[in-house]
């Protein structure tokens, strides 16, 4: 007999309002209703779930906070739906702080994290919350979240139909809580979907990391200009500074004054920047493997 589970997790309502990349609705009615095998947490997943604790304890040094006044997956539920529920990364009673944590390689999914930590506030009663990206190497991303009634009756509008769909046997189709745009759900090829979605996130990583190269590129041809090194050499990389001559003409004058190419060519110096990373694995070698 196939095991149906009828309750619901606030991290699960951004799924239900149209808002996840990775999983639609109707999928996840499927997986709720038994049809479909809920899918192996992936090994970056597991490393985020791994440092988040010791990310948060890098937070608080940075924050002058205390780590150990905060409760961990502090679990909460909604007073009048008690198929409502789920667990607050951390939460200090206290002091009225609660944080939704993420190690990630970009900021991504605002939008989503941004309706599951005001179903926590409204779980709560807090006002405000943090969501915090430890983003790579790069430092951290925070966004204050203030509590949004508004919101909170759109979750709770979506979580009741979505939970009445599991009652009844019936696949969601009515999702129009969160925009005017929504279609009716149609069961797509998740493996696929998945694919694009994880190459989408790819995509504008790589978006990332180019200007991030880019804008370091350009300091450092400016600092080996301004300080007259023309190449830096190290046993990872090489940086070189090269110089050739540019031609342009003023094409708009000449027609206008005739044409005197002498008159309108404009020499000018360029500087371009070269780096290198050296690969040792890929060395050239002269030996002829007689040594």
């Amino acid at each position: 007999m196939k095991e149906v589970k009828t309750t619901i997790g606030v991290s699960e309502l951004p799924i239900i309002m149209g808002l996840s990349k990775f999983t639609t609705p109707l999928q996840l009615w499927r997986r709720k209703m038994g049809l479909e095998p809920y899918p192996e947490i992936s090994f970056p997943m597991k490393v985020g779930i791994a440092l988040e604790e010791p990310a948060f304890k890098l937070y608080c040094e940075h924050q002058n906070l205390v780590p150990d006044n905060f409760k961990k997956q502090f679990y909460v539920q909604e007073k009048n739906r008690e198929w409502l529920h789920g667990y607050i990364d951390f939460y200090n009673e206290k002091d009225g702080q609660l944080f939704e944590f993420k190690v990630v390689s970009r900021v991504n999914s605002i939008d989503a994290y941004k309706v599951q930590v005001n179903g926590y506030l409204a779980l709560t009663g807090l006002s405000k919350g943090k969501l915090v990206y430890l983003v790579n190497n790069w430092g951290f991303k925070e966004f204050d979240i203030e509590f949004d009634k508004e919101l909170w009756e759109k979750s709770l509008k979506a979580a009741d139909y979505f939970h009445e769909c599991i009652l009844r046997n019936e696949p969601p189709i009515n999702l129009t809580f969160m925009n005017n745009t929504w279609q009716e759900v149609q069961e797509m090829d998740s493996e696929l979907i998945s694919i694009l979605y994880q190459l989408d996130e790819l995509e504008d990583e790589y978006d990332e990391l180019t200007k991030k190269r880019d804008e370091l590129r350009e300091k450092a041809k400016t600092i080996m200009i301004n300080k007259g090194y023309p190449k830096v050499i190290t046993n990872n990389f090489t940086a070189i500074l090269t110089e050739s001559k540019r031609t342009s003409y003023d094409y708009k004058a000449m027609a206008n004054d005739g044409i005197d190419i002498e008159k309108y060519k404009k020499e000018t110096t360029v500087q371009s920047f070269t780096f290198k990373k050296i690969n040792f694995n890929n060395t050239n070698s002269n030996s002829d493997g007689n040594d």
